[in-house]
């Protein structure tokens, strides 16, 4: 008998750990976090849920339990589970892997003509406006007023074709989600607010595709596109759950897909918590969304002057290293082999250990409490093999104390053998020294954000400087010290986890100037440029700083390259930023600068060429032979028609050389140069007695 409950405790207590070890260390972190709250919860009344994303073989079965599906893609959806269900979904043989995505924050004169805005607005080589028309952008973020004048017409109608807010509860939400309301009559949109938290979205969205007037000149890229905008279910503050991230992304593409329109979503926000390889569920579930006519522009983050960051390599001679931290530390450690870690607690006067873990147990949640004189510091602590990436995520969180005065952490790590990576929440923790000889100091690179700078197909976007200096409105001059053309100090370093180059390309991120949210100015007032009358209300426009201004500067690139090639793909889409990207001095690091700085209208002339879109007006009166060569050309014409003016432009559309031409004898050709030194694809504007074409020659 007493085999038998010895055999059925076993048996139980195998299943409860086979149930436990489909949670991620995140997900472990979260259910450790819930079981103390469920009584609480449980005694409003209310039905609470929490935010999950579930790695499942049939998302039917998860009815039964309550649990409401959201985005599904492949065998990844997005859940919203019953507070009290969620330390059984273990227990689901149909649920493989249960991850708690991480909450994602905001990042924060548009620069155009740095991207060649200008040339695109007096273009020689457009056979229309390129402005986004016919072409969706999509905005997930927080902070929107709806109504403001940059997402209107001149008459007031407004852009906006549907706007999704997640933390509304007086509406109807968008199927097939269960939460937030869905504007998308004018009506609903125009009167409809948000929350007054954050200015973040308005400004962001104002720069991707916000709209110009004469008297209002902060027109973004894509003025002319539509727009569908999604207010992020926050978490507290200005964070968001990656959950509803990922929802508003599908939201958007379903909602463009049924209008048959492409589009562009923009992604200014970001974790720095993850694998950094671009396996994370979030990340798997963004590229697999996107394919011809969708694709999502992110963020790189801003934490590229933050030592957030640590490396090693542990082999035969190198087990175990020393590094201090500042701050209360959230860890996450990612190694291709288990890891073993002592956290320690040092007095700061005298730099002795007041405390200590030891070697703390981690193939399952461990918790254990660290003394600060009368109080006590809890530690929790855990590790599973990843089913992503077959890396092991060590995840370590420090709780219960806000304020540790002078005192500090530090930490002991040994390994066996392989590649250790490890980021801490910055900027609230850095790894460092702390003085001491033989401790290692964090490094700034791998500091790229998780949910806009790492996925295999978003692009993601770092930051330059245009501007170091604006006159606000109440006469204060603000300054940045940044250096004009170089990458932004605070821009996040790449590369990937898995060598890949991130970021992308790099955009106008330094004093951007955009539409502010009318509800926060009175906190944004010593930052705001300009205020005008609109429709007989006043709309603000004022100043951020960030990848969050320098993603939506691309992801109104890719709305006008998308309006010429609307079935363009995420790869081609990167392609085209790569052989027209503007390259110079500040561009030569591939970790910091990716392949160089966005270039609009290059990149809309290569779509050109490459889909044998013919230049306006082209007539066989004036001829151009040959059209590639080693920069000589010669020009044939008829009697009835003589050329008196030849321009020479490059890609970019810069004037490079002016040509008055005498009148010559008929059907006699003119020998003309490319002026040296100028290689790649040029366009040869002619202007003749009786009207002016354009072709085009490459010069090898």
């Amino acid at each position: 008998m007493m085999k038998k409950i010895f055999f059925l405790l076993f048996v139980i207590c195998s299943t409860m750990s086979l149930a436990q070890g489909k949670y991620s260390p995140s997900a472990q972190q979260l259910l450790n976090k819930q079981t103390s709250n469920v009584q609480r919860m449980k005694a409003d009344g209310e039905e609470h849920y929490i935010h999950t994303t579930l790695q499942v073989s049939d998302t039917k079965v998860l009815e039964q339990y309550g649990i409401i599906v959201g985005t599904q893609v492949g065998d990844l959806a997005t859940a919203l589970v019953p507070v009290a269900m969620y330390d059984r979904l273990g227990e689901i043989p149909e649920i493989s892997f249960i991850d708690a995505g991480q909450t994602s924050h905001l990042l924060l004169d548009v620069a155009l003509p740095y991207i060649g805005y200008d040339q695109l607005l007096s273009s020689i080589y457009t056979p229309e406006p390129y402005l986004g028309k016919g072409v969706i952008v999509g905005i997930v973020d927080l902070g929107f007023q709806w109504d403001h004048a940059a997402f209107r017409n001149a008459d007031g109608s407004t852009r906006i074709i549907a706007a999704w807010n997640q933390n509304d509860k007086s509406g109807t939400p968008p199927e097939p989600y269960s939460y937030g309301s869905l504007y998308d009559t004018e009506e609903e949109i125009l009167n409809g607010q948000t929350e007054a938290i954050e200015t973040h979205a308005t400004h962001v969205t104002g720069i991707a595709a916000g709209s110009a007037y004469p008297d209002m000149p902060y027109g973004g890229v894509a003025r002319e596109a539509s727009l569908i905008l999604v207010e992020a279910q926050h978490a507290g503050g200005s964070s968001m759950y990656d959950e509803g991230i990922a929802d508003g992304v599908n939201f958007i593409f379903d909602y463009a897909e049924r209008l048959g329109m492409p589009c562009v979503i923009n992604l200014s926000i970001g974790n720095v918590l993850g694998p950094h390889d671009g396996t994370s569920a979030f990340d798997q579930m963004c590229d697999s969304l996107q394919g011809p006519g969708r694709l999502i522009v992110g963020a790189m983050g801003n934490s590229g002057d933050e030592y957030y960051h640590l490396g090693y390599d542990f082999d035969e001679e190198h087990t175990e290293f020393h590094t201090g931290l500042t701050g209360i530390p959230i860890l996450d450690a990612w190694s291709e082999e288990p890891v073993y870690i002592d956290l320690e607690f040092y007095h700061g006067h005298t730099d002795t250990v007041l405390d200590a873990t030891g070697w703390m147990p981690l193939d399952s949640l461990y918790e254990t409490t660290l003394n600060y004189f009368q109080r006590e510091i809890t530690v929790t602590a855990t590790s599973q093999l990843s089913p992503f990436n077959n890396k092991y995520n060590t995840q370590i969180v420090v709780s219960g104390i806000n304020n540790i005065g002078n005192c500090y952490f530090a930490m002991k790590v040994k390994g066996e053998k392989g590649r250790l990576d490890m980021w801490t929440n910055a900027p609230a923790t850095v790894f460092t020294t702390h003085g001491f000889d033989g401790w290692l100091h964090g490094d700034t690179l791998m500091t790229l954000n998780e949910t806009g700078g790492t996925g295999k197909r978003i692009t993601s976007v770092g930051a330059y400087t245009t501007d170091d200096s604006k006159l606000c409105i109440r006469g204060n001059n603000y300054t940045t010290g940044y250096e004009i053309n170089a990458v932004s100090p605070f821009s996040s370093l790449g590369h990937t986890a898995d060598g890949r180059i991130k970021p992308d390309i790099i955009a106008p991120g330094s004093l951007i100037t955009s539409a502010y949210n009318k509800m926060l100015i009175g906190n944004m007032f010593g930052m705001t440029t300009n205020e005008f009358v609109f429709h007989n209300d006043t709309t603000y426009y004022g100043l951020s700083s960030g990848t969050s201004m320098a993603a939506p500067i691309v992801t109104g690139t890719y709305a006008i390259w998308l309006q010429a090639k609307p079935d363009m793909t995420p790869e081609e889409a990167k392609e085209i930023l790569k052989l027209t990207a503007i390259k110079d001095e500040y561009t030569t690091h591939t970790e910091s600068a990716g392949h160089g700085k966005v270039n609009l209208y290059g990149g809309l002339c290569h779509i050109f060429d490459s889909s044998n879109i013919t230049s306006p007006a082209l007539d066989t009166n004036i001829q151009l032979y040959p059209t590639i060569g080693d920069g000589d050309f010669t020009l044939y014409y008829n009697e009835s028609e003589y050329p008196t003016q030849l321009r020479i432009y490059n890609a970019t559309g810069m004037l490079i050389g002016t040509y008055n031409i005498e009148k010559h004898p008929a059907n006699t050709p003119m020998q003309m140069t490319i002026p040296n030194g100028y290689k790649g694809i040029h366009y040869i504007q002619v202007t003749t007695n009786k009207g002016q074409y354009t072709h085009k020659y490459v010069s090898r």
